[in-house]
């Protein structure tokens, strides 16, 4: 038996996940960028 919207819900679930991750991501990326600019300004 098909469930309706069984497909739909578990592709809302991935979607959050990526976006939690591309959140997380760039958090991260921003903090590389702030590391590598501030070792850079002391030399």
């Amino acid at each position: 038996i098909h469930e309706e919207g069984t497909p739909d819900s578990h592709n809302h679930e991935f979607l959050e996940i990526v976006r939690f991750w591309a959140d997380h991501l760039s958090e991260k990326k921003l903090e590389m960028e702030c590391t590598l600019r501030s070792s850079f300004e002391e030399n």
